[in-house]
């Protein structure tokens, strides 16, 4: 165990005056997120076991200074459980690696974006543009009805694949369909920050943490359209950024 753990910790190994925070920022917070995060997958507003839309792409960020392998692995799985209109599903459950689809359609906000996010710093970190040629497929399942803030259910999936590169765009592309009459992104039912359900239920509340968010995806998947021979998607993000 102990020698799995030494290859797997870190290309990154901090030396400070301060005798606490080395082992902290080499050790226990890497595990941390690995074996709470990313494999227990035990935390705050998670169904307990279940894989988060939002949650472990954050997670696996990690695996930037660990082993890339990780998040490109989740930025995958977070493909195959969007919805064909772009949202994605805001937990699901697998187990013994096959995915059961038990999961649940919601109205928040930020889960979609996290994707792109996460592609945006992998491509950053690692230069391997191979990911968005990746094909994976979409979720079937109606939308959800006025008043409907969630739906717990098992969606199909449909025979169409796309690339990661696709998928991340429809992401984007749903996160700017829902505008509300300020012209900043609608609150959803939650915005990254769950508390502020209330906000966004009735449809009309709107987030300035998820406009800045927003700005940020548009502004660093623009220079991954350009460079994927899409610079109509480019031109439109930037514009809208």
């Amino acid at each position: 165990t102990r020698s799995a753990w030494r290859r797997t910790r870190s290309a990154l190994e901090v030396s400070s005056p301060d005798a606490l925070l080395d082992p902290l920022l080499n050790g226990w917070l890497p595990s941390q997120a690995l074996k709470s995060r990313m494999e227990a997958r035990s935390g705050y507003h998670q169904a307990s076991g279940a894989f988060g839309g939002r949650d472990q792409v954050q997670d696996s960020l990690i695996g930037l200074h660990l082993d890339p392998l990780i998040t490109r692995n989740q930025i995958r799985l977070v493909a195959r459980r969007q919805f064909r209109e772009g949202d994605i599903q805001h937990w699901w459950f697998q187990f013994r690696g096959k995915e059961s689809g038990l999961g649940v359609r919601t109205r928040f906000s930020d889960d979609m974006l996290w994707m792109p996010y996460a592609l945006a710093q992998y491509l950053d970190a690692t230069g391997d543009e191979s990911l968005l040629r990746e094909v994976e497929p979409y979720l079937l399942g109606r939308e959800l009805r006025e008043g409907e803030r969630d739906r717990g259910f098992v969606p199909k999936v449909s025979p169409e694949t796309v690339s990661v590169y696709e998928h991340a765009g429809r992401a984007i592309d749903r996160a700017l369909s829902r505008m509300g009459e300020h012209g900043l992104p609608l609150m959803g039912c939650g915005d990254w920050n769950d508390g502020m359900g209330d906000v966004g239920a009735g449809g009309k509340g709107e987030s300035v943490w998820l406009a800045f968010f927003l700005y940020d995806v548009l502004q660093r998947f623009a220079p991954i359209a350009a460079g994927q021979g899409d610079p109509e998607r480019a031109r439109r993000y930037l514009e809208r950024a």
